[in-house]
């Protein structure tokens, strides 16, 4: 099981986080999952980075992801908001010279204003995983692989903003009055959609496997299934309302054994997020899970 179980339940940027792992030793010889807590994210209080990472292969990229990705993601998103302030100045400027708007024009101005914040957003997951793709390959890290759940948040103006990508199948669900939301995506080879996207790369599917050999079709690393197995994240963005309580990220050893809302509804009812990640990863121990199972549990 993981160390030091409390650390994490005096946080700044939400109320408190839960984390908890394990090897899951009757059916695995070695630990492939890790994960990352971040408060105060890039030296702001508002701000939070939480990630778990599946590895498969070997623990090599999982662990490469656990030491880069979020610096590479605060590197882009520093950048981004440089060039936003600029951009900013620059409209300030011409707005001085200019006539006033009208009412229309405005609020036609500030929908899109919020649709550019959104792309931007997934830009930045988009280079951030493809970024730290291609630094595995560099750093010789080719054949493991990981899939990937990372959220980010942060206070904008008066609300809390969750911003989340993934790619494989590890997955985040939030609960919204009671209700489990699902914040990404599995990229699993029994999926329709991918297996066409595959197909058409001149690969195949085989009991639902990549070629044969690999049961997730997006993920960092694997690069020898490069051509097939690709590095663009589903992404989600979230405006946190007080319906809102807590986050579940957590590997495929959790959702092989609990759907969405059997996890919500397993803790809900509870209000500390350590208790609450140790009774989703025992509940996965005791439905027989035969993966490592990591849990990550942030009260909003």
């Amino acid at each position: 099981m993981s160390k030091n179980p409390n650390k994490y339940q005096n946080l700044v940027c939400v109320k408190s986080c839960g984390v908890i792992a394990t090897r899951n030793p009757r059916f695995r010889r070695t630990m492939e999952d890790t994960h990352v807590v971040i408060d105060k994210f890039g030296e702001k209080e508002d701000q939070g980075f939480f990630a778990v990472y599946d590895g498969h292969g070997g623990s090599q990229a999982s662990n490469f992801c656990k030491e880069h990705l979020h610096i590479e993601f605060l590197r882009l998103l520093n950048e981004k908001e440089e060039n936003n302030e600029i951009k900013e100045t620059e409209k300030i400027e011409i707005k001085e010279i200019k006539e006033e708007k009208e009412e229309k024009e405005e609020k036609e101005e500030i929908k899109e204003t919020k649709e550019e914040e959104e792309n931007e957003m997934t830009e930045i997951w988009r280079k951030t995983y493809s970024n730290i793709d291609l630094k595995l390959k560099e750093n010789g890290i080719e054949y493991p692989g990981t899939t990937v759940i990372t959220s980010f948040i942060r206070q904008e103006g008066e609300k809390k903003t969750l911003y989340t990508a993934n790619i494989g199948d590890a997955r985040g669900v939030l609960c919204r009055n009671g209700i489990a939301q699902r914040l990404s995506f599995d990229h699993k080879a029994s999926v329709l959609e991918e297996q066409e996207r595959i197909k058409k790369q001149g690969g195949f599917i085989t009991n639902d496997r990549v070629c044969g050999m690999i049961a997730i079709t997006r993920s960092l690393g694997d690069h020898s299934f490069k051509q097939y197995i690709i590095n663009e994240p589903y992404t989600t963005k979230f405006e946190i309302t007080g319906e809102d309580k807590f986050i579940i990220l957590a590997c495929d050893g959790v959702w092989d054994v609990l759907e969405d809302q059997d996890a919500v509804d397993l803790v809900k009812d509870m209000n500390n997020s350590q208790e609450m990640s140790k009774k989703l990863l025992m509940t996965a121990l005791d439905k027989g899970s035969t993966d490592n199972i990591s849990v990550i549990v942030i009260m909003i």
